[in-house]
């Protein structure tokens, strides 16, 4: 595992006491101050180029801590990407519903997640889309489909410089356990900052899908990109991330009374390690959280249906 002795984070306490500071004070009493990272929220890219899209990321890239003047994103991640084509929705990332024609493309971008926020080398999103929720049964009061709570864009981001480590946030609702919500990682941001290698370290209390082989188990080369693929079943295909990789995709087992943080921790390298052991490129830490209201995701569930002109599923 990576050591985290010397981040303190001074960005504003999160109201969850279960949260501790990142590390300690060093031993010689000085203190390595973390910052925080704004989370740039989700946006539509359809029928978008491939040119504008890259003009977004530069633009994004530049506020962040990989700001550089010779920055160009990665023809490798997001050459793939078609010029005017629609985007798969975010309104298709959770449930099962999102199979209908009347999401699959509407309102926010999944991958705008990532492509806007550089900060999330391995960020976490829903892996299977068979959450059956209540919007589907017809108690539209009580969905969860469509709220951006639902969708792993983080709470928050920090980043300290002296340990290189981002740690990232998530409000992790724990009615999506029921039964257990499949999450898988992407690295599209990490291999287009060229780290290309990366293995779990620290787990918390995961379940992987691929038990003997995942990213836990050994150092992985990171392959996924964008590319316009036919997932979204649109004729012509749309823009989105490939291919899936089963050794990405787990679940927390916390019981429902266990309310505290899972810490997932994930060495990065540029070039690949003689050893997991070997000092990594960049330390990244996943935190998951237990602290979200319910009435907060049923009403902006009811405010994006409203606002993307989302009809109620007949019955």
């Amino acid at each position: 595992m990576f050591a985290l002795g010397g981040c303190i984070n001074t960005a504003d306490k999160d109201s969850d006491e279960e949260i501790q500071p990142i590390g300690v004070v060093n031993s010689d009493n000085t203190i390595d101050e973390v910052i925080e990272i704004k989370v740039n929220p989700m946006e539509c890219f359809s029928g978008k180029t491939r040119q504008e899209i890259y003009d977004i990321r530069k633009k994004y890239v530049a506020e962040s801590i990989f700001k550089s003047d010779n920055y160009e994103p990665s023809d490798k991640v997001f050459g793939g990407i078609q010029d005017g084509k629609p985007w798969r929705s975010i309104f298709t990332e959770f449930c099962c519903y999102s199979y209908s024609k009347q999401t699959e493309t509407k309102g926010y971008s999944e991958e705008s997640r990532f492509i806007d926020n550089p900060a999330l080398l391995v960020a976490v999103k829903s892996g299977w889309y068979y959450y059956i929720d209540k919007f589907e049964k017809g108690d539209t009061e009580h969905s969860k489909c469509f709220s951006s709570m639902s969708y792993f864009m983080p709470d928050k981001i920090t980043y300290c410089k002296n340990k290189r480590l981002i740690t990232v946030y998530y409000d992790y609702i724990h009615n999506f356990r029921m039964p257990p919500v499949s999450l898988y990682l992407t690295t599209i941001n990490a291999q287009d900052f060229g780290y290309n290698y990366g293995k779990m370290v620290k787990n918390g209390d995961l379940i992987f899908f691929q038990p003997k082989d995942n990213i836990s188990t050994r150092v992985y080369e990171f392959q996924d990109f964008i590319h316009t693929g036919n997932s979204c079943g649109v004729p012509g295909g749309c823009n989105n991330a490939s291919p899936y990789i089963r050794g990405y995709d787990f679940y927390p087992t916390i019981s429902d009374t266990a309310r505290r943080p899972v810490n997932i921790d994930i060495k990065l390298w540029k070039q690949k390690p003689k050893s997991d052991e070997d000092e990594a490129d960049m330390n990244y830490r996943i935190v998951f959280k237990y602290n979200v209201p319910m009435y907060r995701v049923f009403a902006e569930d009811i405010k994006n249906r409203k606002k993307f002109g989302i009809e109620n599923v007949p019955h």
